[in-house]
């Protein structure tokens, strides 16, 4: 094995190692296998939760040859802003407020590349594994993001793909159809309207857009979801 090869063993053992010792773990491959996350979970673990449009992406290799994509959000609305001090963060991760009047980007990296890349030697290093969320240009979202991984200052969204909502003609859904997305979530009645009750009553299927960023917006900010169970598997 050559030495570059050496240096992406190792270090893609040092990122398995991570993510198994992290709460980003997750069982075996694939979104089915993603430790199911409810709403409160998703909203409650979160660092930063966001809504926009991915602008821009790229992809490299980092320190010790760790894959990355960068992704690049206009935000349209900042529902949770982070406890993490960006003045000590890494300096890919970005927060621009000033580029254009009411115009507001976030970029933040994640583990994987956009395409397979030939490193030379034969070896090709492989693109995001299964689970993670993928992005398009123009696509509109809903994220919730871990804070950044303490090794490698990368992050990921909260149960994986799970933790990324699609919002097409004002409905959203994430990789698994919203499926246990409200389940053994434990809300006072009083402090829901009757179309957010209603729209907790479903077990998948794309939900109002509007209603759900209205309500996790809530939750932030009243400490709706203080109480709730773990989602079913």
């Amino acid at each position: 094995m050559s030495v570059l090869a050496k240096k992406h063993f190792i270090s893609l053992v040092i990122l398995g190692l991570i993510f198994v010792l992290s709460p980003h773990a997750y069982s075996g491959h694939g979104a089915t296998n993603v430790l199911r996350q409810n709403l409160g979970q998703l909203t409650e673990a979160a660092d930063i939760i966001l809504v926009g449009k991915v602008i821009e992406m790229t992809d490299g290799l980092a320190e010790n040859n760790l894959p990355y994509t960068e992704i690049t959000f206009e935000v349209s609305q900042t529902i949770k802003s982070g406890g993490y001090q960006f003045v000590t963060s890494p300096n890919w991760e970005r927060r621009n407020t000033t580029a254009l009047p009411g115009r507001q980007t976030f970029t933040y990296r994640q583990f994987g590349l956009l395409k397979p890349r030939d490193m030379g030697d034969g070896k090709t290093l492989a693109v995001t594994l299964d689970g993670f969320p993928k992005y398009t240009i123009d696509e509109e979202v809903m994220v919730f993001l871990y804070k950044p991984a303490t090794q490698t200052g990368f992050r990921t969204t909260v149960g994986l793909a799970q933790g990324k909502f699609s919002i097409k003609k004002g409905k959203m859904r994430n990789i698994i159809n919203n499926r246990h997305l409200f389940a053994n979530m434990e809300i006072e009645r009083e402090n829901l309207q009757a179309s957010e009750r209603q729209m907790m009553t479903q077990r998948s299927g794309p939900v109002d857009a509007d209603m759900m960023i209205t309500l996790v917006s809530r939750a932030v900010k009243e400490g709706l979801f203080n109480r709730f169970k773990v989602a079913p598997e």
